[in-house]
This record gives structure tokens, C-alpha cells and sequence, in this order.
């Protein structure tokens, strides 16, 4: 395990505010890398494609790998830390709600392309979820998502810190402290 990689996920279910608070750090100055799902759909609706969500799940997935793999590469040894809008091992949940189980290059992929080890994980918040043009799950799905993240990152190995709801800037001051070293 990588306790000391400055790669940090945020993830949870679609709609629980990680993409706000990812562009809130931004903001203040810390490099991120946004969510490969959403400019894959907006892709694959420019192109006429099937590769997204109520689709393909299959192409959508090794899309997914490919342009996750292709940031984690992109940033693995920039100085201080990285804040990922989901990573590698969110497509562990993923497969195995969605595909009819985990692949064997995305369990090798989850093993051999290691984030730090606290992972910050956003619960379900019904009072700031909407859907939008890339995210059409209802609620029902994002609780799902969320519930099969919470395994998924504790079977890859992963400690899950749950991120209170709250506003932005305290979402934000939370993470900023809990990766502080002591």
C-alpha cells in the first residue's frame, strides 16, 4: 500500500457534491483531475457512440481504464497532492454492480496503479443531487453506487474517510486537514 502517494480520490455516488468541492480546491490552488465519466459521454454524444452508462457498459468501462490510467500517469510524481474526481478503483464497484463482475485487467489495473491510501468517500445528500445532461442515475441508483463504492474501495484495499455534509469550504478545510501530516 501507498500511504505516502499524494494521489487523492474523492468519490460516491453521482450527485453528492465531489466535482463542487474538486473545483473548490482547485480554486485554492491545489491540482485535480476531473471525472474521465463525464467527457467520455459527452464524447460518445458527440460522436453518435454507445459507449456511456445506459449503453455499451463494457466499451464505456475500458474507456474509463484507459483515460484513468492515462491521468494517474499524466500526475504520479507531481509535488504535493492530486485530488482525483473518482479513480482506478471506482470501476471495481462499477464492473461488478454493472458489468456482471470484475475483469481481470481492471483488478490489475486497481493493484499495479496505487492512490494513497485514505480515500475520501461523499455520501448520498437528496438535497443537493440533480440529474444533469451526463448524469441521469436517479436517486435510488446514486445510493446504490455509493453503497457498492463503500465495498469496492475496502475490498482494493483502501481506508474510506466519509466526507460530512456540509458546505463547500468545510468539505474542502476537512480534506485539506485530514491529509495535513501530523
Amino acid at each position: 500500500m501507498n500511504s505516502l502517494s499524494p494521489l487523492f480520490i474523492l468519490t460516491g455516488g453521482p450527485g453528492a457534491g465531489k466535482t463542487t468541492v474538486l473545483n473548490a480546491l482547485q480554486q485554492r490552488g491545489f491540482n485535480v483531475m476531473p471525472e474521465v465519466a463525464r467527457a467520455i459521454i459527452q464524447t460518445q454524444k458527440i460522436c453518435g457512440g454507445d459507449a456511456h452508462h445506459m449503453g455499451n457498459r463494457q466499451a464505456y468501462t475500458a474507456l474509463m481504464l484507459e483515460q484513468s490510467i492515462a491521468d494517474y500517469l499524466r500526475v504520479k510524481n507531481t509535488d504535493g497532492p492530486v485530488f482525483f474526481d473518482r479513480g482506478i478503483p471506482d470501476l471495481y464497484s462499477y464492473t461488478h454492480q454493472f458489468c456482471g463482475g470484475v475483469t481481470p485487467l481492471v483488478k490489475a489495473s486497481i493493484k499495479h496503479y496505487r492512490y494513497n491510501q485514505t480515500v475520501f468517500l461523499f455520501p448520498p445528500w437528496p438535497e443537493i443531487y440533480k440529474k444533469d445532461a451526463e448524469r441521469q442515475q436517479n436517486f435510488q441508483e446514486a445510493i446504490a453506487t455509493y453503497d457498492s463504492l463503500k465495498d469496492g474501495y475496502t475490498k482494493c484495499g483502501y481506508s474510506l474517510v466519509e466526507v460530512p455534509k456540509q458546505p463547500i469550504h468545510q468539505r474542502c478545510d476537512f480534506i485539506l486537514e485530514k491529509i495535513r501530516p501530523a
